[in-house]
Parts: structure tokens; C-alpha cells; sequence
């Protein structure tokens, strides 16, 4: 991504020196810029799914029992086993079977490792909350500032992605070199994310 934003910003410079480029470049240059917003957030959902996919199987190959698991991840699992068939209605005495035979529960999840823990589009927010709910305490680089700029990405990427603001009129608002800055600034963020469960599943706090 970053290669790419370079990439544009050259294109940038080369525009502002010469008036013979083909007509539509400053169009292109618009559509282009946008375009990054929703690279930068498919990134940074890649690297905090597969993060998160990577705690989840640590702590299945662990080889500890359900009742040792931190109270976060035993009711995690017990959402992905029951929420949905709870959600959808589902027969009582079944679940109740199904439900004995689990006890005294063990560890798995019976969907998608990958889905992400929390509702809606990935900010910053939610990234340090879901650390507070493991009772851990992350702050982020303070070269990110705190990693807002996450939101302005998660922002602008529904908007583009809903047909609410055009490519051209999001990409007009910023250079290509704004963008590298953002995205700087979110790749460390994001890295210490990782960092922090690195840490985390060598320590094997989820215990």
C-alpha cells in the first residue's frame, strides 16, 4: 500500500510540473487517492482477524481445561456454540442435551476462528476495548496518536463503499502524501497490536 501511495504521489509531482498529461489525470489522481482508503482498512482488518485467529488457536492447542480459560475467552466460546441457535430459536430440551454433554465444557469454536470479536467495522476503539476486556491494558505508540486515524479509514471506506461520497470528491480532499502519514501512523498502531499478542500468547495470559 505504501509502495502504491509512493507510487501516486510521484504521479502527483510529475502532474504539478507539466499541463500535457492526458486531461483526465487529476481525476484519476482523485480516484486513486480514494481507492487507498479501502486498501488501508482491508489491511488492517486482515492483520487483526488473522491476529486474533492466531490467540484463538494458541489457546486450543494449549492443551488446559475450559474452567482454567480467562473468563473473556469461556464466554466467547460459549457465544460462538449457543448465540446463534438462541438468536434463531431453537428446540429447548435439545439444547439443554446438548448443553449437559458440553459441560464441564470444552474448548473450541464451532465457527468461523476468523470472524472478529465485536460488531460493526474495525476503529480504535474497539481494538483497545477488546484488550481491556481481557483484563490487559494496551496503549498504543504515541507516534500513532492513538491510532485515530482509524476512524477517518473505517469512516470513509463505508462511505465509499455505500455510494455516499463519490471516489473523486473524498479523493480531492487529501494528497497522496497526507495519506502516506495516516497510513504510517496506523501500520505502527496496528503493529503494536500484534506485539501485544505475541506477548500475550508466549505468556499464555489467557489463563
Amino acid at each position: 500500500v505504501r509502495a502504491y501511495l509512493s507510487s501516486l504521489m510521484d504521479i502527483e509531482s510529475q502532474l504539478a510540473k507539466s499541463t500535457k498529461l492526458f486531461y483526465r489525470s487529476s481525476s484519476m489522481l482523485e480516484a486513486s487517492r480514494a481507492s487507498a482508503f479501502i486498501m488501508i482498512y482491508n489491511c488492517v482488518e486482515f492483520a487483526v482477524v488473522e491476529t486474533i485467529a492466531s490467540v484463538r488457536a494458541e489457546i486450543s492447542n494449549s492443551g488446559i481445561s475450559f474452567h482454567e480459560l480467562q473468563t473473556y475467552w469461556r464466554n466467547e466460546i460459549l457465544r460462538f456454540r449457543y448465540s446463534d441457535k438462541l438468536a434463531k430459536g431453537c428446540n429447548h430440551d435439545n439444547l439443554l442435551s446438548e448443553f449437559r454433554d458440553f459441560i464441564p465444557g470444552s474448548i473450541g469454536w464451532s465457527s468461523d476462528v476468523r470472524s472478529l470479536p465485536f460488531s460493526g467495522n474495525i476503529d480504535h476503539q474497539q481494538l483497545i476495548a477488546f484488550v481491556g476486556k481481557l483484563g490487559k491494558k494496551w496503549k498504543p505508540p504515541k507516534s500513532t496518536l492513538g491510532g485515530s486515524d482509524l476512524n477517518l479509514i473505517r469512516n470513509t471506506r463505508n462511505a465509499l463503499a455505500h455510494g455516499d461520497d463519490s471516489f473523486q470528491d473524498v479523493g480531492r480532499n487529501y494528497t497522496a502524501h497526507d495519506l502516506i502519514e495516516k497510513f504510517d501512523r496506523i501500520r505502527i498502531f496496528i503493529i503494536g497490536f500484534i506485539r501485544f499478542f505475541e506477548s500475550y500468547k508466549r505468556k499464555k495470559a489467557f489463563r
